[in-house]
């Protein structure tokens, strides 16, 4: 603006409103130099104040009849009209449709939610109800049978009623208002008995897809574990219920090395009692304690073998406290960790079985462990056809999940994402890892991932659900290691990798370039899918590759203390994608981007850097009951960092579900 705009803006400031179009149509139209005794000017200053003037009194005449007409209505002044609109109203909800959740199943043994009784002598009554009934309308259909745990449980029989024929298998409808619904049960043999404590694992199966979009047919509801003996324990006369994660289904009864909130009460109970919470000795997953309000939150974990003096009210308010596997001591099965509850005189009260799941070398698997997680695998992909879709995702998100600082968060949730859903299928699986600075000769074998041959194809015992691998019209896996299953890699070794840098961006950079890469390349061999991109994730021993990078960067958290999301040594860059300024990296690499597809946003699929892929394919990230918010299913990339226990939040809780096996809290 040049000075003499300045100067007759400046004697316009008695006026309420400077006339700017005056002023455009003054210099610009006229091309007029400022002269201040120039007579076009005084004579347009004269005139646009008479017109100013001539207004004013005019919007003053119409604004006082507008008022007197109001007031005379209304009786009242007009409101002002800068209130902004109220939102709109929410979108009705049909009270006919499930809303899109787990249903949460309680399985009472003897009707009761005391363990001390769940010993199994003959016919005896039990009964289910959904817990969450607000979120249901319709019945909920689910199935009931055994599990094989490899522990020699002997089997049950099911049956409706006490006159009823009787099965290994029931189908059973539990009323969507919580009621509960009655079946009875037997051991299949009245000669043989369990071998241990707990080895009787009964499985709850939902049967009917949820409407809303809920959990797909065949996802695990929870299991219930118990005892067949006609001499269990000496059990001392209490109703004391225990609940894991807080709540009374067992689809949450998952532990890792983070503390998980746990309650204990006591049910009807006549005046206080106080017991004593310990490991069972025989139990091969084994737990700590911590009392309530005792652990700092995100930064400490549970430390005790025991808890002691827990005084239960007898009204049957809740006593809180946590739990946390034991570092070194995970499950091996399903239900393997139990709890005994013990009066102060060491009488036992009950006992409550769960699992300390953790992901662990997969070379090192128990055979069953192994074949859990294959037989869960294949059935992901051959019965629900499910796992192709993240070969889709993967080849689109190209740009998403590599070549840049998002390549380690993008693959934890990728890696999860595909973990949720075969612990859908069988709740005790969790992915193993490849360690690839290793030689791993029980990966790369016919009865696990596949032996080598001469002909670029793997070989696989004929046991081997992966003897039956099809994705994409193709049967079969291909991949011809540079390597032999008993040697070493040529990768660099753990140590260097989780030392290349202290810093996030170089740490992530030199990860995905030196020995991801390169174990991508040695495992494909010339013509291997999982030399590829595209096709890498064909064959399944991506996933477990992938999974040791995930380890090596939680290795690297743990040693270098980097958790915190808003700390550019654990996480950079800060800040979200810089739209219509120049960007470093793609969008979704940003600290407060969104991740893709699980945002399911989708673009034009260009290789512009603010641009989304063209599809987003597989929704929201798989949601797991007892962590639905850890990640959000729809997370950020900084929700991905704390996988441990989210200490972006305000209170303990037990992070993502997953954890390795020589990795600590």
């Amino acid at each position: 603006m040049s000075k003499y705009q300045k100067i007759i803006i400046h004697s316009f400031r008695d006026e309420k409103t400077i006339n700017f179009a005056f002023l455009r149509r003054y210099f610009f139209f006229r091309r007029t130099k400022f002269d201040a005794n120039n007579e076009l000017f005084k004579e347009n200053l004269v005139k646009y104040k008479g017109k100013r003037t001539s207004q004013k009194a005019k919007f003053i005449v119409f604004s006082s009849l507008l008022f007197a007409l109001m007031f005379i209505l209304c009786g009242c002044p007009p409101a002002p009209d800068d209130t902004p609109p109220p939102p709109p109203p929410p979108p009705p909800v049909d009270p006919s449709v499930d809303r899109g959740v787990m249903p949460e199943i309680e399985f009472q043994i003897n009707n009761t939610a005391f363990t001390g009784d769940d010993y199994i002598d003959g016919v005896i009554p039990c009964r289910l109800r959904v817990v969450n009934q607000l979120d249901f309308v319709t019945d909920v259909q689910v199935s009931i049978e055994n599990i094989d745990n490899g522990l020699g449980g002997v089997p049950l029989l099911f049956s409706y009623t006490t006159t009823s024929s009787q099965s290994g298998f029931i189908t059973l409808l539990i009323p969507a208002n919580g009621d509960w619904a009655d079946i009875y049960i037997r051991p299949s043999s009245n000669i043989i008995q369990s071998q241990r404590d707990k080895d009787v694992i009964v499985q709850m199966t939902l049967r009917r897809t949820n409407p809303a979009g809920g959990p797909r047919a065949g996802t695990i509801l929870g299991r219930k574990a118990m005892m067949i003996t006609d001499s269990p324990p000496n059990f001392a006369p209490a109703n004391i219920e225990l609940q894991i994660n807080n709540n009374a289904s067992s689809a949450d009864d998952y532990l890792t090395w983070a503390p998980t909130p746990c309650r204990i009460r006591q049910v009807d109970g006549n005046a206080p009692i106080t017991v004593n919470l310990r490991n069972f000795a025989s139990a091969e997953g084994r737990v700590l304690f911590a009392r309530g309000g005792t652990l700092t939150p995100h930064v400490n974990t549970a430390t005790d073998p025991t808890l002691t003096n827990i005084t239960l009210p007898a009204n049957g308010d809740w006593v809180e406290f946590y739990m946390a596997g034991q570092f070194g001591r995970p499950s091996i099965d399903d239900k393997d960790a139990i709890i005994e509850i013990t009066n102060t005189n060491g009488q036992l009260l009950g006992r409550e079985a769960l699992m300390v799941r953790i992901r662990k070398d997969a070379n090192n698997l128990e055979p069953d462990e192994r074949d859990r997680f294959l037989d869960a695998l294949i059935t992901l992909n051959q019965t629900f056809d499910m796992y192709e879709v993240f070969n889709e995702i993967h080849s689109l998100g190209i740009r998403e999940a590599h070549f840049g600082p998002a390549f380690g968060p993008w693959h934890r949730a990728f890696v999860l994402d595909l973990e949720r859903q075969l612990q859908n299928i069988d709740p005790a699986v969790t992915i193993p890892y490849w360690k690839f600075d290793e030689a791993a000769p029980n990966v790369f074998s016919p009865d696990f991932m596949g032996g080598f041959s001469n002909t670029g194809v793997p070989s696989f015992s004929a046991g081997n659900p992966l003897a039956m691998w099809r994705i994409e019209n193709m049967s079969g896996i291909i991949r011809d290691p540079i390597f032999t299953p008993n040697e070493v890699p040529d990768i660099i070794s753990e140590l260097a990798t989780i030392t290349i840098s202290n810093q996030y961006d170089a740490f992530n950079s030199g990860l995905e370039s030196g020995p991801h890469n390169r174990a991508h390349g040695l495992a494909a061999g010339p013509t291997g899918w999982i030399g590829t991109i595209p096709t890498a994730v064909r064959d399944p021993l991506f996933f477990l590759l992938h999974t040791n990078v995930d380890r090596l960067w939680a290795r690297w958290q743990w040693a270098n203390n980097r958790f915190d999301p808003n700390s550019v040594s654990a996480f950079s860059p800060q800040g979200e994608f810089p739209t219509g300024t120049f960007a470093e990296f793609h969008i979704g690499h940003y600290l407060n981007d969104t991740a893709w597809p699980w945002n399911e946003v989708i673009g034009d699929g260009s290789a512009d850097p603010s641009q989304r892929p063209a599809a987003a394919p597989g929704g929201m990230l798989e949601p797991v009951y007892g962590f639905e918010d850890s990640p959000p299913l729809s997370p950020q990339i900084r929700d991905l960092i704390d996988y441990l226990s989210i200490r972006s939040k305000n209170t303990v809780n037990p992070g993502m579900g997953f954890a390795y096996d020589d990795t600590p809290f």
